[in-house]
């Protein structure tokens, strides 16, 4: 394996996903591009810096094994059509419908609007463990704790 080979993989622009799992207690980083490729960490940060090198670790190890290493998808090409085939038992697909129903809207809108509030959901509690971590870097551990409030312009204490 050439160091300049792995080196010009590294440079690519990668996607990389950086989530909370309240499960295990971390940070969670993935690259969409290199299947398996994940990293760990108590902080983003950590998580961060894990993830470099996990990144680093994969394509080093596709390279010396001769494997092809996946190109970084474009930027502002779509990934995704829209279209999205779901199995469900065949009990769910009858509450989904009926729901959709007594909603008087199609069973694609209600799955719509349903998979669309989880996922914004989600997506808030990634933002605020985000925006927590980066509170806890900046002023020290001895700041908020989940569902405590920051009033700002009040004094703490």
């Amino acid at each position: 394996m050439t160091k300049k080979k792995l080196q010009h993989y590294l440079r690519l622009p990668y996607r990389m996903n950086l989530t909370f799992d309240e499960e295990s207690n971390a940070w969670i980083v993935r690259y969409p591009e290199l299947p398996g490729c994940i990293a760990h960490g108590a902080t983003p940060d950590q998580a961060l810096t894990e993830g470099e090198e996990a990144k680093a670790l994969w394509i080093e190890t596709a390279i010396g094994d001769n494997q092809q290493v996946p190109q970084p998808q474009p930027h502002g090409e779509p990934m995704y059509s829209g279209k999205l085939v779901l199995r469900l038992p065949r009990s769910l697909h009858e509450a989904a419908a009926e729901s959709a129903d007594r909603e008087g809207i199609s069973l694609n809108t209600y799955l719509v609007h349903l998979v669309s509030e989880g996922v914004q959901r989600s997506g808030l509690k990634n933002l605020y463990g985000l925006l927590e971590g980066r509170f806890h870097k900046t002023f020290g551990g001895s700041g908020l704790r989940r569902g405590a409030e920051l009033r700002l312009g009040e004094r703490q204490g």
